[in-house]
């Protein structure tokens, strides 16, 4: 899927590419260009907003040892050579990955343990970068990377995968964290940036507080937003004129944590803020996004049927098609080894 990436300006490509054609998931922000800044992208699914703005973000992936101890990824990639991810769907494993390749010093090549470019890796060759595989999904994928980290002893690894039951014996397993609160804030000031100069009457970005109060006054929303996937998806279909609450005395006041700092605490000063309604459950909140997405189609009630079409065949075992990609409703993407999928197996 991604070709390798052998140097900074390659990695800058990578990255201007993403800002063009997806949501940057993963930010550093720093005030100058750094080789260490780090822009990673989920395979996206449509969005439906538009004003996106990457600058605002400051998101770096966390995980969780086997003792317990949270790192930030980079730190982790760092001191280790040899990864295996896990989490649950929608939590960030293939943009983990994302993040590894962009901070790569030595490049980096991804692949799926399914994909023919993935046998190309058995012939004799000196290979000091990381070679990335997502999915890893039974007992064979955990034995051929075994046979992979042999083969190649100066490489580093990181393979993705739902727990840790087929990690090969001298792989560190890493567990990705949900979000907290301080990174749902700053999702939602990437989203919804301030106003431009001149227009600004606060530093306070107001309207992403109210989809931050909206996402904790519902304990469903609140549970789904720790997800990212979830997180992405709510902010997606959040309106904030439906069931909007007129900011009265009886509105809720919550305090809200400022991007850079700690959790809100019990000294923080309390905002009154507009509370919208938001999907509480993931079959939902997935109904109302994908209703959302083919709403824009010409006729969205046969842009549904070939959807659901598509989604039963998969379901089946048959093979998509090129064929299948303009009915897709942008919802397929055709993969670098030619297979057609999902966006995510989520949606699926």
């Amino acid at each position: 899927m991604y070709n390798e990436f052998r140097a900074c300006s390659q990695r800058a490509q990578f990255s201007n590419n993403f800002r063009k054609t997806g949501l940057n998931l993963f930010h550093r922000k720093t005030a100058a260009p750094r080789l260490d800044a780090a822009v990673v992208a989920l395979e996206m699914l449509p969005t439906l907003k538009s004003g996106y703005d990457p600058t605002a973000l400051y998101i770096i992936p966390r995980v969780q040892t086997q003792t317990g101890e949270i790192l930030h990824l980079d730190n982790a990639a760092r001191h280790h050579t040899r990864l295996w991810l896990t989490g649950a769907p929608g939590l960030g494993k293939s943009s983990a990955l994302q993040f590894i390749a962009a901070h790569a010093g030595h490049g980096a090549a991804r692949y799926a343990f399914a994909d023919d470019d993935l046998q190309k890796l058995s012939a004799p060759a000196r290979h000091d970068g990381w070679i990335l595989l997502d999915d890893a999904t039974d007992a064979a994928h955990g034995a051929q990377l075994a046979a992979l980290a042999q083969k190649f002893p100066t490489a580093k690894f990181c393979a993705t995968a739902a727990d840790a039951q087929y990690a090969p014996a001298d792989f560190t397993v890493l567990e990705l964290v949900p979000f907290h609160e301080r990174e749902i804030v700053s999702f939602a000031e990437a989203w919804i940036p301030l106003p431009a100069r001149g227009a600004r009457d606060s530093k306070l970005n107001r309207a992403a507080q109210d989809f931050f109060v909206s996402v904790q006054a519902n304990p469903g929303a609140r549970e789904l937003a720790a997800t990212p996937l979830y997180l992405f998806m709510l902010m997606q279909v959040y309106d904030p004129a439906v069931a909007r609450q007129a900011p009265t005395s009886n509105a809720p006041q919550v305090a809200v944590p400022v991007v850079g700092g700690g959790a809100a605490t019990p000294f923080d000063v309390p905002q009154r803020n507009i509370v919208a309604a938001l999907p509480a459950r993931r079959a939902a909140l997935f109904d109302a996004y994908v209703n959302a997405q083919l709403a824009r189609a010409s006729d969205p009630e046969f842009a549904a049927r070939a959807v659901e079409g598509i989604a039963l065949s998969a379901q089946r075992g048959q093979t998509m098609q090129d064929d299948h990609l303009p009915r897709g409703n942008d919802f397929l993407v055709k993969r670098a080894n030619g297979r057609i999928e999902f966006r995510h197996a989520l949606l699926q």
